[in-house]
């Protein structure tokens, strides 16, 4: 029984170990967003580690992890939020990943120095068995690293609120850009990443209230704080899975487009060049075709033909694409009613009948199933 309590009290250890290894193996070239998460991985199973030990009250061994600790449990959002930035932000654009880490670097140094320089073993093991039962250290460098603990819930408690609102907001972001890049926003919407922010906000929340608070205060045992931290540990165990499962948004398409020079000609010029490619080549058949291949085959960049469809059609790339698809559907339905919506759907270039229906709402504020009743009705109709 005592092993398979340790397993369970573990397994937020080595499964975001073995997750980590996975989404480093399984990351390509330049695959960074996979890399970060990685690491953030890796970042969780040593706080879930040493969570262990202090939980167990293997104080001697706690003690050597203790600063570090702080630190990690600092980085866990921003290796979140480093992850969707990294999984959202475009080729070509900088993204200065390190300034998100310095409260957990600055923390490090102000516990650090004095926790395992200044204390010696019996100090720091009393320490730690103690300083949660507001404790009245007569040691003065015990009482400096209370107020680091002080300072380091509150820090914990802005955090958790600042990185929540800036992923909503890079993830909004990225919803009002991809528009523009992408021609099937379904599978690019990352609706897993909004729900698993939500979550993982309450969550943390949760668990650092607890962890303030001291639960043996309120319930006679500190064993409760596991519970919100073993949640916490499941939430991350899904953002494992699914990051590993996620595809990076952009390609290599992408990247040689963001290279190309732009060429200064007037919308009208440009717009004919690509009704000419549509009319001709049908690229938006294709449910994989984005803004990228666009400029790869005009030879120009992603500003110059970004802007003449918003300024030529008024409307953003996907709802460009997707006009001509739901036209090509409209055909099909008419032409073949017997097909399936999910056929017509593959046929006229959407990846789904979800994404298809989305549109034909947007479009024609009807479904593909509305619309077609309506052609077999008129069609009988007809024949009477």
């Amino acid at each position: 029984m005592e092993l398979f309590r340790d397993l369970g009290l573990l397994s937020p250890v080595y499964v975001p170990l073995i997750l980590s290894v996975v989404l480093f193996f399984s990351a390509g070239k330049d695959d960074h967003s996979k890399v970060w998460l990685g690491w953030g991985m890796l970042n969780a199973a040593f706080l879930f580690l040493a969570n262990y030990f202090y939980f167990q009250k293997h104080y001697e061994i706690y003690t050597y992890l203790h600063s570090l600790h702080i630190s990690s449990v600092l980085a866990a959002y921003p290796f979140i939020y480093t992850y969707i930035l990294k999984l959202t932000s475009p080729p070509g654009k900088k993204v200065r990943a390190w300034i998100h880490f310095l409260p957990s670097i600055v923390f490090f140094f102000l516990s650090a120095p004095v926790f395992y320089l200044m204390l010696d073993v019996q100090e720091r093991v009393q320490f730690m068995s103690e300083y949660r039962f507001a404790p009245d250290f007569s040691n003065p460098l015990m009482n400096y690293l209370l107020v680091v603990r002080f300072l380091n819930i509150v820090c914990l408690f802005v955090q958790i609120f600042l990185y929540f609102v800036l992923s909503f907001r890079l993830l909004r972001k990225h919803r009002y850009e991809a528009v523009n890049w992408f021609a099937d926003y379904g599978k690019i919407g990352l609706k897993w990443m909004w729900l698993f922010n939500g979550l993982f906000f309450g969550m943390a929340i949760l668990s650092i209230f607890f962890y303030s608070v001291n639960p043996v205060k309120l319930f006679g045992d500190d064993r409760y704080l596991v519970i919100p931290l073993f949640l916490l540990g499941l939430l991350i165990w899904a953002l494992g899975v699914l990051g590993f499962r996620q595809k990076p948004l952009f390609d290599e398409r992408d990247r040689l487009a963001v290279r190309l020079e732009g060429h200064d000609e007037p919308d009208s010029v440009i717009i004919k060049k690509i009704r000419t490619i549509f009319q001709e080549q049908k690229p938006w058949l294709n449910n994989d075709f984005k803004l990228a291949d666009l400029c790869l085959e005009l030879g120009t960049n992603r500003t110059y033909v970004s802007q003449a469809i918003n300024r030529s059609y008024g409307v953003n790339f996907n709802t460009f694409v997707n006009q001509y698809r739901v036209d090509e559907a409209k055909r099909l339905l008419s032409s073949q009613p017997i097909l399936l919506l999910e056929e017509v759907a593959i046929r006229s270039g959407f990846g789904s009948n979800v994404s298809m229906s989305r549109a034909f709402r947007q479009l024609e504020n009807v479904t593909p199933g509305m619309l077609r009743d309506r052609l077999r009705y008129a069609t009988e109709t007809e024949s009477v």
